[in-house]
């Protein structure tokens, strides 16, 4: 009967933990959908001065110019796609990364680091697919 006390609680806890991971992943696609939306909507540099912005700590300007540099390759069509863990850019203390896609060809990808205290992600860095 302990054996399978235990066993229930070892269950549920692995089973919170993934619901936590798949919620934290679940974000950080919502987030990538925010700064597509937001920079072809004209809108991304108002994020600069907003000290409240939702799923991130905050955002570089040199960031910021990218994805409006990029906004008509996000204009008709976009895609988010998402990985847990570091990219092959990065050492390693990425939680997350993004690949922010267009129709037909990744576009920009960014190393993103979840903050359990602010529940929001840190920016460590991205990188450009495309050399315009």
């Amino acid at each position: 009967m302990k054996t399978l006390i235990l066993f229930i609680f070892i269950m549920a806890g692995l089973t919170a933990a993934c619901a936590v991971q798949q919620d934290v992943t679940s974000q950080a696609k919502s987030l990538g959908i925010f700064l597509c939306e937001n920079s072809f909507t004209n809108t991304i540099f108002n994020l600069s001065t907003n000290r409240d912005i939702p799923l991130i700590v905050s955002i570089e300007t040199n960031l910021l110019n990218e994805l409006y540099k990029y906004k008509d390759e996000f204009w008709q069509d976009f895609q988010v796609d998402v990985f847990t863990g570091d990219s092959a850019n990065g050492d390693g203390t990425a939680s997350h990364f993004i690949i922010l896609k267009s129709k037909d060809r990744d576009v920009l990808g960014i190393r993103l680091n979840y903050n359990t205290a602010l529940k929001k992600f840190d920016i460590l860095s991205y990188w450009s697919f495309l050399d315009y």
